[in-house]
């Protein structure tokens, strides 16, 4: 007799991301985010595969109470954790001699600045980590404010910083979003 093969579709790369995580196996969890890498996928992409889809699911689990607060911080701080380990690791692949090309030494002076703020706490300063890596080989010069604040703090950072944008970071499924 034939084994009868599964109907079910194979889960996503960033829902079996998320399950590591879940299950405190963060060294999983990172050999996953290193094969993704080594199967030719750019860097960039990995944070919208993987680790924001895991905030995500997180979150969307907490918000339906299949989730502890503390079990959903466990996946905020292991993404928090990996996300250093991917950031050094690309670092560590990048050093050597290398010449600055004359236009990105002038890039800084033109840069546009960008206030990153949280909506919600420390996923959306995580998302917003990320957008920063992203955006490190543009003009384009991301600060993020570390926590959720009132409105009349980031209007007093924009004026005394002088950002041209504001970048709100609120992942789903948050109450505001």
């Amino acid at each position: 007799a034939a084994t009868p093969i599964s109907v079910e579709p194979p889960l996503d790369p960033g829902a079996v991301y998320y399950q590591r995580l879940l299950a405190g196996d963060e060294a999983e969890a990172s050999e996953l985010l290193e094969r993704y890498l080594t199967e030719g996928s750019p860097p960039e992409t990995l944070y919208d595969a993987l680790m924001l889809p895991a905030l995500n699911l997180a979150q969307d689990d907490r918000s339906e109470g299949r989730l502890s607060e503390e079990e959903e911080r466990g996946v905020i701080d292991a993404t928090r954790e990996l996300l250093l380990e991917v950031d050094t690791a690309e670092s560590a692949a990048s050093e050597g001699p290398q010449q600055v090309p004359p236009e990105t030494e002038t890039a800084s002076a033109s840069s546009i600045g960008i206030l990153g703020y949280p909506a919600n706490g420390e996923a959306d300063v995580l998302a917003l980590r990320m957008l920063g890596k992203v955006l490190e080989a543009t003009p384009l010069r991301l600060e993020i404010m570390p926590r959720p604040g009132l409105w009349s703090e980031v209007v007093e950072q924009v004026k005394a910083k002088g950002y041209r944008v504001v970048c709100i970071a609120d992942l789903p499924p948050s109450a505001p979003s």
